[in-house]
């Protein structure tokens, strides 16, 4: 399977988005079928010029591999693709820096200790604060996939503030994402933020964007399971009762079917 690499290798730098991501997943397939010693002779180094080659296209390609390959080495190159991937992740270049971004969330699952999930953490406010909102987006599924692996005071100290953030973005794009997630953000947060939580729901359903009051609202009964019966009555159905009259028809039609 190893003589397969080279010439995915090669697909993997070019310019077609669709040739690079197809190739990604057959190279994804081999290294998983590949014995643990194969990975660390073939699939690795292959790897690793991608992650050092001068041309973009091969660095975002690396990005969306070096999770593949992590779990299947021994710790001294584990470290080494882990700091790899946290250089791809400040790129010069925002196509590998949203490759790398989109790709986040898939190191949680090896981070079994504090230093990285510190380094997960410091690449979520590194994409926080990014100038590409395609980047910041992505922001918002990788704090959540971060909160299921830290102790509660880490959420509180390093996660929650950042997700705020979020939340009033300058974009309505990014403020539109975080409301298509705000029921998993309330679950995953309730517990440990549950006095901030619905003035973040009662911004994003007041947005002066209709598209994001839409995508708030389209999830207002799954948030509101979390929320109290007081903190309901006080503060969110005075907004949904404005919102049942609001010059979008599209913001009427969701909170009328909620």
């Amino acid at each position: 399977m190893h003589m397969l690499l080279p010439i995915l290798e090669m697909l993997l730098c070019g310019e077609d988005n669709d040739l690079r991501s197809n190739g990604g997943k057959s190279m994804a397939k081999i290294i998983k079928l590949m014995a643990d010693d194969d990975v660390m002779t073939h699939a690795v180094p292959c790897i690793m010029r991608l992650v050092h080659r001068d041309w973009f296209t091969a660095r975002a390609s690396a990005s969306s591999l070096l999770h593949i390959a992590y779990p299947r080495v021994n710790d001294e190159t584990k470290t080494e693709m882990f700091n790899s991937f946290i250089t791809l992740c400040k790129d010069e270049t925002p196509l590998v820096r949203r490759v790398a971004a989109d790709n986040v969330v898939h190191w949680s699952e090896w981070a079994s200790t504090i230093e990285m999930q510190n380094e997960l953490i410091a690449i979520l406010k590194i994409c926080i604060v990014d100038e590409q909102d395609s980047i910041r987006i992505q922001a918002v599924s990788i704090g959540i996939k971060i909160a299921n692996i830290i102790p509660d005071e880490m959420k509180i100290a390093e996660i929650f503030p950042a997700l705020t953030d979020i939340a009033g973005d300058v974009s309505w794009r990014v403020r539109w994402s975080f409301a298509h997630k705000l029921a998993d953000v309330v679950s995953v947060y309730i517990h440990v933020a549950r006095a901030q939580l619905p003035t973040i729901v009662n911004n994003l359903l007041n947005d002066v964007e209709a598209e994001v009051r839409i995508a708030a609202a389209t999830y207002i009964t799954a948030i509101c399971k979390n929320l109290e019966r007081n903190v309901i009555l006080e503060t969110i159905l005075p907004t949904l009762e404005k919102l049942s009259t609001d010059s979008s028809d599209g913001v009427r039609a969701t909170v009328a079917s909620r």
